[in-house]
């Protein structure tokens, strides 16, 4: 029998245990269990202010990688357009190349984990071998539910049992042949990546209807998606789906 309420505090223990902080003078530096595509550790600084509040940034790291790795973002382009997107579907800003938020103490972890959701998410537009901008996996996928008259609602976020906020690209109705269906769009499945849809899912299902799905769309055109990416979502729950499988993609998702 699925025990979600089990998952949930195994998965929150594990997570917990991963977290370590180490103090520069009057900045925290928080190391997270989550790592970028150099599999690196996700850095998060957290600085007191006079007010009471605290200020959480990444430092400029995330960003400043793109630009490093050689990705254009031109004030008018795609991936930076993008990135303006992410940050605001997060609640979070832009200073410069440095994410940052400010919060109340009351709202920390729920904007370190907006941060993180955040940071990974920009780390993904890097690409090894970068399509057209048109050619974005997730507008493929838009583009074909279009083509083939599947009706969704694109970008949203709810607020999980945790208080935390999690973002979907996609939302499929009820209707009389199924439950609601979460859906995120995957180009390039990581473990960071993937780990953080579980810890989300977990987080989110408990205050959604019970029969509720959460469906992964994969982008296997590019790379083999590995099956224990796929054995570990299923132990979740959570319904992975192949875009070259396109029959299979319209049966769940019409």
């Amino acid at each position: 029998m699925f025990e979600i309420n089990k998952l949930i505090a195994e998965y929150t223990s594990w997570l917990n245990s991963k977290i370590s902080v180490e103090k520069y003078g009057e900045v925290y530096e928080m190391t997270t269990p989550f790592l970028d595509r150099f599999n690196d550790y996700l850095q998060i600084y957290v600085i007191p202010e006079k007010s009471g509040e605290l200020t959480l940034t990444d430092g400029g790291y995330i960003i400043d990688n793109l630009l490093s790795s050689g990705v254009s973002l031109k004030q008018g382009s795609k991936k930076l357009n993008k990135i303006y997107q992410i940050i605001k579907n997060f609640g979070l800003n832009l200073n410069g190349e440095k994410i940052t938020v400010t919060a109340k103490e009351s709202q920390f972890a729920q904007k370190k984990h907006s941060m993180v959701q955040a940071m990974l998410a920009i780390d993904e537009l890097y690409e090894t071998e970068p399509r057209a901008e048109k050619d974005f996996f997730s507008d493929d996928v838009k583009t074909y539910f279009d083509n083939n008259n599947i009706y969704y609602s694109d970008g949203v976020s709810f607020e999980g049992k945790s208080g935390s906020t999690a973002t979907y690209d996609l939302l499929f109705q009820r209707n009389r042949n199924h439950p609601e269906r979460l859906c995120n769009i995957v180009s390039r499945m990581t473990e960071s990546s993937r780990n953080m849809m579980i810890f989300n899912w977990l987080d989110i299902a408990p205050v959604r209807k019970h029969d509720s799905m959460l469906i992964i769309i994969l982008n296997d055109s590019i790379q083999e998606v590995q099956q224990r990416d796929i054995d570990a979502l299923e132990s979740y729950n959570i319904t992975p789906a192949l875009f070259s499988e396109s029959e299979k993609l319209l049966a769940l998702c019409n």
